[in-house]
């Protein structure tokens, strides 16, 4: 019976291959990054006395692809010296010091001084969208009272501005207008929008939102989501901005999304900004990164250390890829088979991990819901249902090797064996959350990482006091005579090397784990000679002690079952490299390869340590007996 299972399952994988083939030629063939800077930075460096030409030259030749240009607001253009904005109180000192008399409105608002209007019509723009505007004469001069909270007024989107449309594009950037944020849009000011439907073409093909809610949301975001999808503007989804109302658009917009990552320059040494740049590239399947300048110095050396940082970035990213015009990905729908075999080939390898690992009952009670849960989603086709799924597949493979075959206790065909479930479900986890939601990172995408760390490793624990608890000596009286036994020196060696290991699980477990500057320096060694850095809590923790705690096992030794708890571990982090979904397959194989292979070597090296250190010890104790 359990052969055949084996047999179904290894032909699930086979019908299965082309999802896996299909994502790694997309992510192969995908292969087009762009550089991205604000226009307005570009504009304040231009403003303070350098040449235009000589600044978008040299910006095109160190390697920027791509300007962003935000809608004017009446901030923007007083930082330009465009406007003075004053407040009521700095309108009455300029009155009262020219000795003249004038009445002033007496609610809150912003008085509007236009120094000129060559870039940007200001006063037509605000006229427009101001409907309560009131013109206030002095000293042969128009002042603009706009009355209302003057942060909110300041803000307020003003439209683009036609001459820095005509600019970026003549040099021969691509333009991505940034995207108002929902509070500042009225309908006074809706015009934006139709000013990006008419401006979109071969160099204005992205949008990049802007604030804490799209424009939209929550109830009006169909009105502009299915406009920019008719003409085809591509959302650029910024990485770590939870922008309410995003997802929505994406999957209107038929999830054509590009991820981008915004370096900040300022808060990061030049290598710091060029590693993380070069990460974002090659092992998360960024394809936008957006910079700001330098502007801690004088302009022209900002301007020198900017330009000098971006040419260190585009010359150090990996040959495979390119500058570009970067395009979204477009994985193709899986078909009805491959989906069922995905689905059969999970049930069978639940089957096959129940009737190895689990009781009759319990194994029951898992092949049951499994079974529910698959038929329930393909029928609805509910998404929710595959990451179910894939959450449960995943815990079950860390379980699964991270349990050794009791009569099977050759060390290394145990390593083989687990590494061979793992593969497996692995493969099954990635074929279920198959398309550009996952790759592109849209979305939830696969959640529960922190069941997948622990409910693993609670398993492995139950296991471990069953195998104890099956010991006459460790019945409940003998287990209170060994509360009450001496502690030697080795106990509390051991204890102090778990208490380490848990310290280190739990302070690296998450986005902000704490990093010491002595291992971000070995991890960036490691990167600079692997390509790629492996998990030093797989190759220094779980995969070692895993190794070990085989060998004692296989030498007699009851403690090799505990240090199975931690070397569950790396079991459990393998699986989880996978179900990051928006990282290249070939970036999470590459990892996971030298996480095994330096984990065998470093697994050695502590059996070495173990074997020395009891040679030695017994010969002490030999001396001491005499």
């Amino acid at each position: 019976m359990k052969k055949w299972l084996w047999i179904i399952l290894g032909f699930s994988l086979v019908i299965t291959l082309p999802s896996i083939y299909e994502r790694h030629s997309e992510e192969k063939s995908n292969n087009l990054y762009e550089t991205i800077l604000p226009y307005h930075e570009i504009a304040e460096l231009i403003d303070g006395g350098l040449n235009k030409r000589t600044v978008f030259e040299e910006l095109k030749n160190s390697g920027l692809t791509s300007i962003s240009l935000e809608a004017e607001t009446l901030k923007l253009l007083e930082q330009f010296g465009k406007v003075s904005l004053l407040n009521r109180e700095q309108f009455l000192e300029l009155v009262i010091a020219s000795n003249s008399k004038i009445d002033l409105p007496k609610e809150r608002g912003t008085y509007v001084f236009i120094n000129e209007e060559e870039y940007f019509d200001v006063e037509p723009s605000i006229t427009r969208i101001f409907p309560d505007i009131q013109l206030i004469e002095h000293n042969n001069h128009n002042y603009y009272f706009i009355p209302g909270n003057p942060e909110y007024i300041e803000e307020l989107p003003l439209g683009y501005s036609s001459e820095a449309i005509t600019e970026i594009t003549r040099a021969n950037f691509n333009l991505i207008p940034r995207f108002p944020e929902n509070m500042y849009i009225t309908n006074s000011n809706e015009f934006i929008f139709k000013q990006l439907v008419e401006i979109k073409g071969p160099l204005v093909t992205k949008l990049l939102p802007s604030g804490k809610e799209i424009v939209g949301y929550p109830d009006n975001m169909s009105k502009w989501a299915n406009e920019f999808r008719k003409i085809g503007y591509t959302i650029l989804s910024t990485e770590f901005n939870e922008q309410k109302g995003f997802t929505t658009y994406a999957y209107m917009m038929d999830l054509n999304v590009v991820r981008l990552h915004s370096l900040e320059m300022e808060e990061r040494t030049e290598s710091q900004i060029i590693d993380t740049a070069i990460r974002a590239v090659k092992e998360r399947n960024i394809r936008a990164l957006f910079l700001h300048l330098y502007a801690d110095d004088s302009n022209e050396n900002n301007f020198k250390d900017s330009t000098l940082l971006l040419s260190k970035i585009t010359k150090s990213m990996p040959t495979q890829f390119n500058l570009g015009n970067a395009s979204t990905f477009q994985l193709d729908n899986q078909s009805i088979w491959e989906k069922t075999f995905v689905i059969f080939g999970i049930v069978v390898f639940i089957i096959l991990f129940a009737k190895s690992i689990l009781d009759r009952r319990l194994g029951i009670l898992s092949v049951g819901i499994t079974i529910f849960l698959s038929i329930f989603y393909l029928v609805s086709g509910i998404s929710i249902l595959a990451k179910i799924l894939a959450l449960l597949v995943a815990i079950v493979t860390a379980i699964y090797a991270s349990i050794p075959q009791v009569d099977a206790r050759n060390m290394i065909l145990n390593y083989v064996r687990s590494i061979l479930l793992s593969i497996i479900g692995i493969w099954l986890l990635v074929t279920l959350l198959y398309g550009n939601e996952y790759l592109s990172h849209v979305g939830s995408g696969f959640r529960g990482v922190k069941l997948l760390y622990t409910l693993p490793i609670l398993f492995v624990i139950f296991y471990v006091l069953t195998i104890y608890a099956k010991q006459d000596r460790y019945k409940l009286s003998k287990f209170i005579l060994w509360l009450k036994a001496p502690v030697k020196y080795w106990h509390l060696i051991l204890l102090g090397i778990l208490a380490i290991t848990g310290l280190y699980y739990i302070s690296r477990t998450g986005n902000a784990a704490s990093v010491s500057s002595y291992e971000l320096f070995f991890r960036q060694k490691l990167e600079e000679l692997l390509y790629v850095r492996p998990r030093t809590k797989e190759f220094l923790i779980g995969f070692p002690l895993f190794l070990v705690g085989i060998y004692l096992i296989q030498h007699g030794k009851k403690l090799g079952y505990i240090l199975l708890i931690p070397g569950s571990i790396g079991w459990l982090s393998f699986v989880n490299t996978f179900t990051h979904l928006h990282i290249p397959l070939h970036i999470s194989l590459l990892r996971s390869l030298y996480s095994l292979a330096l984990g065998l070597v470093v697994g050695g090296v502590y059996i070495l340590l173990y074997r020395t250190g009891i040679y030695y010890y017994s010969k002490v104790k030999r001396k001491v007996e005499r």
